[in-house]
């Protein structure tokens, strides 16, 4: 029977390596975890980007029932408005987006059914009907959306 002898600090060698091995896989997971959940959320800018295209016209809209029938517009009571408005219908209304940069209105979503209503999520909208868009909408800037409701 052959009996192998144990070489001197093997154990420590091997204990240490295993040590090091899971601290080493430790702060890789965890730095993976980290940018992940880095890149699943939007920056301040694109939030205050969907703030500002939710409530901001592109356009100066006509300010008289006349001017704003003369230039094909609708002219009604807009939201919950006291007074009636101007509302230009988009040229580019359905047209996929990313961002309102590329659209006459905003980028909109319909606004979902999970609860992705409280929290902003990854998607692409289409471009507005109109100029002023009003109700609940998901509203996207830089490929993210933020349900806000607009009266």
């Amino acid at each position: 029977m052959y009996i192998r002898k144990k070489l001197p600090g093997r154990s420590k060698n091997f204990m240490r390596n295993r040590i090091i091995f899971v601290i080493v896989f430790c702060i890789v997971a965890s730095g993976i975890v980290f940018i992940r959940y880095q890149n699943n959320r939007p920056s301040k800018d694109t939030m205050d980007t969907i703030r500002s295209d939710a409530t901001d016209v592109k356009f100066t809209l006509p300010k008289t029932q006349e001017a704003c029938v003369a230039t094909g517009g609708v002219w009604k009571k807009i939201g919950i408005a006291p007074v009636e408005s101007c509302n230009i219908a988009t040229k580019d209304a359905g047209k996929p987006c990313e961002s309102s940069k590329v659209c006459e209105g905003s980028c909109i979503v319909p606004v979902p059914s999970s609860g992705l209503r409280t929290k902003p999520f990854r998607t692409k909208g289409t471009c507005s009907a109109w100029a002023v868009t009003v109700g609940c909408w998901g509203f996207v800037a830089d490929g993210w959306a933020s349900v806000l409701c607009v009266d």
